[in-house]
């Protein structure tokens, strides 16, 4: 049986260390996913883009849906880097699969169970110029035990990626919303060994 667990503000009084950076299998160029279709992996290994070449990307929600009877994978890390035009989010997790995604730009940052907008939280006193809704399903985010396996308050501070909270941990729904800095075109893609939704942000 799941253990279900709410994330509702406030949040444990103390956040788990956020990865400052990717790691070198993070900074390839694993293959798009397009918009509506279920998450494939990608190999880790896969040449990376010749640097220069222009981002491509847009503003319209993506969403793919898992693999059929897959278990909730366990989230274990989030980390983020900058790019030459581009901002990186991975999140990585431990488990069988990859889980369905829903990533959309919104105006509010809403806790699942208490429903409290946290995008003034988010923004560090005033809500963000703009805020990315990154909504993964099944997965958790937490041990049968209910201890957090991933960080709650992401503080990248990148270009476009400013900062980030776990909203939602609840139910085998985990969401994030990152705080940007404007609504910049962003795209989605797949890594395995282990299991990566990675999610770019437009910087220039």
């Amino acid at each position: 049986m799941l253990h279900l667990r709410i994330i509702a503000a406030p949040l444990l009084p103390v956040a788990l260390v956020f990865g400052a950076a990717c790691g070198d299998d993070d900074d390839t160029d694993p293959t798009q996913t397009p918009t509506g279709e279920t998450p494939s992996a990608t190999a880790a290994n896969e040449t990376p883009s010749a640097t220069g070449t222009p981002f491509q990307g847009d503003t319209a929600p993506v969403t793919a849906t898992a693999p059929a009877g897959l278990e909730p994978p366990i989230l274990q890390d989030v980390r983020a880097a900058s790019h030459e035009g581009f901002d990186r989010i991975v999140f990585e997790f431990e488990g069988d699969g990859l889980p369905g995604y829903s990533i959309s730009y919104t105006t509010g940052a809403v806790a699942c169970g208490s429903g409290e907008d946290r995008a003034a939280e988010l923004g560090e006193g005033t809500v963000p110029p703009a805020i990315l809704r990154i909504q993964m399903q099944p997965a958790n985010a937490h041990t049968e035990a209910g201890e957090s396996t991933a960080p709650l308050d992401l503080q990248p501070n990148l270009s476009t990626i400013r900062a980030g909270l776990l909203t939602c941990d609840f139910e085998a729904d985990v969401t994030y919303h990152l705080a940007l800095t404007a609504e910049q075109p962003f795209a989605i893609s797949t890594l395995n060994d282990p299991p990566r939704l990675v999610v770019d942000v437009a910087n220039d």
